[in-house]
């Protein structure tokens, strides 16, 4: 059977994203990808969208391909790697985006010989504006790197971390897309109370957070100095400002993110019985 350049373990929306980028970013074409899902609707619907081989199990999938992307359930991956996929993976790269399952949980479902990646995308890669955090394990070679950051890249932004920090990624990268969610949210409804129409509440919302994280994205300005510069003395900003420092916003913001990362530790825990 055809060596396929990337085969993905699970058909879903992640795996759709990556496919979609891969292919975008012309790292691949429809007939170098592969696909098994345990769901066969799953399988076909990447499939119809892709032009990928659906294969009939996953260590066919492991065999077959060269660059295998384990995009199942955290819950789902010894399943997944079970009945010899482990196994098939012998010098192949290997790239997790189950969340919580560490590179050693991995390297004992796999070849010795298998070159692991553990990463951490978020939800945006659904529209190509990912940012993904990435480690290895000492044993990958540098153009299987360089392979899978530039898979990432095709979905967003990538940055390498040691896998110590990947707590802390998924409390700010993870879950922070819910948080900017949570603000328009809020703004939207504020807006609305104000006699707007929800809709015009809701892009100016939007727009104001977007155009927020662009200043910051895009000059060398930090943060603190683009918040001061809107903040005219006695204006309106400082005065929304002060609101939220009375309730001691920062203070709840730090609270959040560090429950995040302690309920991310917990789960890799328990991921790794």
């Amino acid at each position: 059977m055809t060596q396929f350049e990337y085969g993905f373990l699970g058909g879903g929306q992640i795996a759709s994203a990556l496919a979609s980028g891969l292919i975008t970013a012309q790292c691949a074409n429809p007939g170098d990808l592969a696909v098994f899902d345990k769901s066969p609707q799953a399988a076909e619907k990447f499939c119809q969208r892709f032009g990928a081989k659906i294969l009939e199990n996953s260590q066919q999938l492991c065999s077959n391909s060269k660059t295998v992307f384990l995009c199942v359930k955290p819950g789902d991956v010894p399943e997944a790697l079970a009945n010899g996929a482990g196994m098939a993976l012998d010098g192949k790269l290997l790239i997790s985006v189950a969340a919580g399952v560490s590179i050693a949980s991995l390297q004992r479902l796999v070849h010795p010989n298998c070159f692991i990646c553990r990463t951490m995308p978020n939800k945006a890669a659904e529209i190509r504006k990912a940012i993904t955090t990435i480690a290895f394990a000492p044993n990958v070679p540098d153009p299987l790197r360089t392979k899978a950051y530039t898979a990432f890249q095709a979905i967003g932004r990538a940055i390498l971390l040691e896998e110590k920090f990947f707590d802390a990624a998924v409390a700010l990268s993870g879950s922070g897309p819910a948080y900017a969610c949570l603000l328009i949210e809020a703004m939207t409804q504020a807006g609305t109370e104000l006699g707007l129409h929800p809709s015009h509440a809701q892009e100016l919302s939007i727009h104001a957070i977007l155009g927020g994280a662009a200043l910051a994205a895009e000059t060398s300005q930090p943060p603190e100095e683009i918040r001061k510069q809107i903040s005219s003395p006695g204006g309106t900003t400082l005065a929304a400002l002060s609101v939220f420092e009375d309730a001691h916003t920062r203070e709840i913001i730090r609270r959040a993110v560090f429950a995040a990362a302690a309920r991310s530790a917990e789960l890799g825990k328990l991921l790794s019985k």
